[in-house]
C-alpha cells in the first residue's frame, strides 16, 4: 500500500506515518519542518516502511499535484521530482 501523509513532521501526521511504516507501506511524507520530517522519515524506515519519499515544504507544496491521490507510486515520485527537483529528497528504496 502507498500512503500520502501531510503534516508528517509532528502530531497526528507523524503518528500516522509511524503506524503506516509498521505495516510496511510506501510513504510520501510532507511537512513544514524539514529537520523533524527527515527524522520522522528515518524512524519510518527503521520501523519497516517499504520506501519513504519526502518533498520538503508545506502542504501547499503538494498543490501542483492535483491527481496525487489517484496516481501510482511511480507517477507520484516522478511528479514530485520534476516539480521540486532541487528541494525534494527521493532516497532509493
Amino acid at each position: 500500500m502507498t500512503t500520502l501523509v501531510t503534516g508528517a513532521s509532528s502530531g497526528i501526521g507523524e503518528a500516522l506515518a509511524l503506524e503506516c511504516a509498521k505495516r510496511g507501506e510506501t510513504l510520501f511524507l510532507s511537512g513544514r519542518n524539514a529537520e523533524r520530517l527527515a527524522a520522522g522519515a528515518e524512524r519510518c524506515k527503521v520501523l519497516g516502511a517499504a520506501a519513504v519519499y519526502t518533498p520538503i515544504g508545506t502542504t501547499r507544496s503538494l498543490e501542483p499535484f492535483p491527481n496525487i491521490l489517484t496516481s501510482s507510486p511511480s507517477e507520484m515520485k516522478s511528479s514530485i521530482a520534476k516539480s521540486h527537483s532541487s528541494e525534494t529528497r527521493i532516497p532509493q528504496p
